[in-house]
């Protein structure tokens, strides 16, 4: 089990990252407000 909850913590943090990059180079909108609305 331990190992699951920090594979998933990877894989949220990935997550976050790709949406990052991908608000800021096609959007060129900061995705940081649109994550607050998420979490």
């Amino acid at each position: 089990m331990k190992i699951f909850s920090f594979s998933l913590r990877v894989h949220r943090i990935i997550i976050t990252i790709i949406f990052r990059v991908f608000f800021k180079k096609n959007l060129k909108y900061d995705g940081g407000s649109l994550f607050r609305n998420l979490n």
